[in-house]
């Protein structure tokens, strides 16, 4: 899983024209353990959207795609 979590940042870093500071998460559990790890060892900060608030990224989950 933590070779699959830096692959997935990496693609998403190679994507956006600015430094990634934050990432906002559902709170699932893939969002927990090696990933969090890798975010905490590339300095990107972990939001978690409260339970049953899709409306707090719903523009991004409809919008965005890696």
């Amino acid at each position: 899983m933590r070779q699959r979590s830096w692959r997935f940042l990496r693609a998403m870093f190679s994507r956006v024209p600015f430094q990634v500071k934050a990432i906002k998460v559902d709170g699932g559990s893939e969002f927990y353990g090696e990933f969090e790890e890798e975010c905490q060892e590339r300095g990107v900060r972990l939001y978690v959207v409260r339970p049953r608030g899709p409306e707090e990224q719903g523009y991004v989950e409809r919008t965005w795609e890696i």
